[in-house]
């Protein structure tokens, strides 16, 4: 079929047709058919002026014109008007008794080509109309208010009658000399003239629908630019003339056919017009009895019409109700303020600078469906506008937000999440997974849990450095919420293992995840060696790192500051490891933790837990530590005890105790090692039995002065004679074994000066 010529033919039309093209075609006709008649009755002056007479009667064409013997005569009397059209002024004597006079001077004027004004007042209308040719409607001089709303009238009663009823050819002459009158002024752009006649036949018929009816039908089928003209043509500051060119486009929108006000709205200059001039609609007269015109509701559809201001303050309301029901208005801020006020959503005492920022809030949580159909329908463009009239700042709410992200056609909704102010509570709500960067770096989502795991398993189950920097910039704690989780693929322990490497994490937000659960590392194949300090501290802290023996080393390898801290945040597994495995290392690793800055408790449990076989070197502890006194009970090393004697001042109280109770059990140790002589005096003036004290002191002389030696004489028992040394020039003293060492000691020390034996007694010399 589509090769078949007569069916592409038929198609070519139907086509045209719809395009309103043969509309147009058969118009052009018709005006050239008008043009025709008015060169007929163009003035003879007017036609054959100088120019014709010098070409077009020159050539071959009017060469019998040319040859004419009173072609000289001729054209004087043309061009000089002594021949012309006014011989019906002189055969007035033919015309009806009925004519006056101003009926044959209109007449005379008219066939003269000369114009009256269109008010001038005609007696014998009926007579004139009898006289008047079908070419004389197209004289310039036709232009008569009388004359055309006598032949409107005829017209438009015949026009509501049968075919039956009427005379056809009557009716198609009147609509004929109707039209002609009409091409007249079109010609001449004569909006003057059709202002003026509306208002005369509207003063006239305003109460007849049928002569309204049919002057608007005629005019704007005939006068096929004429919204165009008279929308150009200048009213000045001539609010009667306004108001009168508002009624002529009303009344194009109430009576035309969509393809007719098609045709009137010649480069949208009359949507245009309208679309700035909603006060047109005021015209609403009495015989519409406020009733909305079907077909101007048509019209305003055909020619897609979106008013700038709705105009709420001067038109009733169902008016207001049909243009918000039929989206007949642009959207812009003033009309949807104006629309939320009429509707309302908003009051007259409402916060506008609210409303401006929650403006779709607003809207789509109205009850006013047309409204939201046309926002929802156009998101698009009113985003655009929403950026504009909220200046960049939104507070629209989840419901609202996800609209907007879930609208295909939405383009710029980068620049909508910058302004929005709101944060979407799941991320999963968006569908578009391609923004969802976009709203991590807005901060347009929830920085919870549910979030982040659900765009760590987006990133293929890796920290983008996005998901990094919008934890980071979350400053509410992480509620983890395993349950809250939907994803199948979801597993707690890898999203934990992931987040445990970390090293540009919040360490807030790092403790919160890695802390949740009691999650522990089964291996340290994927541990990083270069973790900050603060995140070793929380996966000590928070018990991921289990105290096992590969991980201790790993701490103690990698992080060896934090030793102590691992070892006492799992003191019940580390004592464990201890006791198994103790050997230097370890002694050396719990001496410092013994040294450290922790409390008493701490150490004291340490060291309840430890295996009394395992011994501690008191030279890696603190001198002046407070569980010396325990290690000394239960960890002290044999070998270390002539180190105690020596250092014996060195202590606290509480261990010089504990170290005189050893040294008392030890008294040959302290023979043969070197003593700390408080430590000495100290065991010498104790309980013990004093044979012993005497064999030590008889050793430890030597460190001993003579002040020493006067304060031992009663408590080793030694002779009263030592304490007057200093008063006497000379003494004598039994011959025993101490004796003899004491007195070498002195003489030593020079507190004496000589001794000899003398009758088994030792004499001694003090010299003064």
């Amino acid at each position: 079929m589509e090769q078949d010529d007569n069916y592409q033919q038929k198609k070519k039309l139907i086509e045209e047709r719809d395009k309103g093209e043969l509309e147009n075609l058969r118009h052009s006709i018709e005006n050239l058919q008008l043009e025709k008649k008015q060169t007929i009755v163009t003035p003879i002056s007017e036609l054959f002026d100088e120019n014709i007479f010098k070409t077009k009667l020159n050539s071959e064409d009017f060469k019998e014109i040319k040859n004419n013997e009173y072609y000289n005569l001729l054209s004087f009397l043309i061009k000089e008007s002594f021949i012309d059209e006014n011989y019906n002024s002189y055969m007035n004597y033919f015309y009806d008794n009925d004519l006056k006079k101003e009926d044959i001077i209109f007449l005379r004027e008219l066939y003269a080509g000369k114009i009256n004004e269109p008010e001038y007042e005609l007696n014998s209308l009926e007579s004139i109309i009898e006289i008047l040719e079908n070419e004389d409607y197209s004289r310039k001089g036709i232009l008569n208010y009388s004359i055309f709303e006598f032949l409107l009238k005829k017209e438009a009663f015949l026009n509501e009658k049968s075919s039956k009823q009427i005379n056809p050819l009557l009716h198609e002459k009147l609509l004929e000399n109707i039209e002609s009158i009409l091409y007249v002024a079109s010609q001449e752009k004569n909006i003057k003239f059709i202002l003026g006649l509306d208002s005369y036949l509207f003063y006239n018929y305003r109460n007849e629908g049928n002569i309204d009816k049919r002057w608007y039908e005629i005019l704007f089928t005939t006068w096929l630019d004429f919204c165009v003209d008279v929308i150009d043509y200048p009213t000045s500051v001539n609010i009667s003339l306004k108001y009168t060119r508002m009624r002529l486009l009303f009344s194009a929108l109430k009576y035309l056919d969509s393809k007719q006000i098609d045709v009137q709205n010649k480069n949208q200059k009359l949507k245009q017009y309208l679309e700035k001039n909603i006060n047109i609609l005021r015209i609403l007269d009495d015989g519409d009895n406020n009733i909305i015109p079907v077909n101007l509701i048509k019209n305003l559809k055909s020619l897609n019409i979106e008013f700038v201001d709705i105009g709420i303050e001067f038109l009733d309301h169902e008016l207001i109700s049909m243009i918000i029901g039929n989206n007949f208005y642009e959207l812009n801020y003033i009309n949807l303020e104006k629309i939320a006020k009429f509707s309302g959503i908003i009051s007259e005492n409402s916060d506008l600078e609210s409303f401006r920022r929650k403006n779709l809030s607003y809207i789509m949580q109205s009850n006013n469906k047309p409204l939201k159909t046309r926002v929802s329908d156009n998101l698009n463009d009113y985003i655009k506008l929403y950026l504009e009239f909220s200046n960049g700042v939104i507070y629209d709410s989840d419901i609202t937000m996800l609209h907007v992200l879930n609208d295909a056609s939405v383009e710029n909704k980068n620049s909508y999440l910058k302004a929005t102010k709101h944060r979407i509570e799941n991320i999963k709500d968006v569908i578009d997974q391609s923004i969802w960067s976009i709203l991590l770096e807005n901060d347009s989502v929830q920085g919870n849990f549910a979030n982040i795991v659900y765009y760590f398993i987006f990133s293929k189950k890796k920290w983008e450095s996005e998901l990094i920097e919008f934890v980071n910039r979350s400053h509410s704690e992480i509620q983890v919420n395993i349950e809250e989780i939907s994803e199948e693929s979801f597993e707690f322990e890898e999203f934990v293992d992931a987040t445990i490497k970390l090293n540009d994490l919040d360490n807030d937000r790092y403790r919160e995840i890695v802390g949740y659960g009691g999650h522990k590392i089964t291996t340290l194949d994927k541990m990083p060696n270069d973790l900050p300090e603060s995140k070793i501290e929380t996966l000590i802290d928070c018990s991921v790192l289990p105290m096992r023996g590969d991980v201790l080393g790993y701490v103690r390898r990698h992080y060896p500051k934090h030793m102590t801290h691992f070892a006492l945040h799992n003191i019940e597994g580390y004592m464990e490891l201890i006791n198994e495995n103790y050997d230097e290392k370890y002694e050396s690793e719990l001496s410092s933790i013994l040294n450290s800055n922790i409390i008493t408790n701490t150490k004291k449990e340490i060291l309840s837990k430890l295996d009394t076989k395992n011994k501690i070197s008191i030279r890696n502890i603190n001198i002046k530590s407070d569980i010396l006194s325990i290690i000394l009970d239960r960890h002290l090393k044999d070998s270390e005890i002539p180190t105690l004697f020596e250092v014996y001042s060195q202590y606290e109280f509480e261990v010089r105790y504990k170290i005189l109770e050893i040294a008392k059990e030890n008294i040959e140790l302290m023979k043969s090692n070197d003593c700390d002589k408080r430590l000495v005096i100290k065991v010498l003036k104790s309980d013990l039995d004093i044979k012993i004290r005497r064999s030590l002191f008889v050793t430890k002389i030597s460190m001993m002065d003579y002040e020493d030696i006067l304060n031992l004489v009663s408590t080793i028992d030694l002779s009263k004679a030592y304490e007057y040394l200093t008063t006497s020039a000379q003494m004598e003293f039994e011959n025993t074994g101490i004796n003899v060492v004491i007195i070498n000691h002195l003489e030593k020390i020079g507190i004496i000066s000589s001794q000899f034996l003398e009758d088994d007694f030792i004499i001694v010399k003090v010299e003064k």
